[in-house]
């Protein structure tokens, strides 16, 4: 994940259950996000908020990440499987 955050210019971590259509949907789009990169995918959705949460905490502490809240935001309607995944907007 280091090198791909080093590649851009804003990023967010977040968790879903469906992965093609967050990385499609307009939130991201819409706020100048141009790619999306699963970085852990489980059957457990106790592990993908504990990734988010480890990952958030992790990377806060760079400028370019927008992740507001450190315990994560994300909200898992369905699944498994459950993905964690990085939102960014490339240089």
């Amino acid at each position: 994940m280091n090198e791909q955050r080093k590649a851009a210019s804003k990023f967010k971590i977040g968790i879903t259950t469906d992965y093609n259509h967050r990385a499609e949907g307009d939130d991201y789009l819409l706020n100048d996000y141009d790619r999306m990169i699963v970085l852990y995918r489980t059957q457990s959705k106790e592990r993908v908020c504990l990734m988010e949460q480890y990952l958030i905490k992790r990377f806060k502490k760079y400028k370019e990440c927008e992740n507001i809240r450190a315990d994560g935001e994300g909200k898992l309607k369905w699944g498994p499987p459950y993905y964690a995944y990085l939102a960014m907007k490339t240089k």
